[in-house]
């Protein structure tokens, strides 16, 4: 890595995490890299190339939602007033 890719990646990530993150993301590319390639195995596959992640996820959220609705029907809720009660209101209460 040149300096000039260094401060190409500086600026286009200004966030230190982000920096850091994708400083790790290429050292580890760069390390599986030279491992597979001294051991002859062909070039590392992404993690959801040939998979069906994206239907799994769609799958989980429609069940978060339709807990969430079911959740919703049994314990409405009350929007319509506010029932907490004032400091003042709690200390005339508490000494009664």
């Amino acid at each position: 890595m040149t300096h000039e890719d260094i401060v190409k990646l500086v600026e286009k990530y200004p966030n230190d995490m982000q920096l850091g993150q994708e400083v790790r993301q290429l050292y580890w590319q760069e390390r599986d890299k030279v491992i597979r390639e001294g051991l002859d195995l062909p070039a590392q596959q992404s993690i959801t190339e040939g998979t069906s992640v994206t239907s799994i996820d769609n799958q989980m959220e429609l069940s978060h939602k339709l807990l969430e609705n079911e959740e919703l029907q049994r314990f409405p809720g009350n929007t319509s007033r506010d029932y907490t009660l004032s400091p003042e209101k709690q200390l005339e209460i508490d000494f009664k």
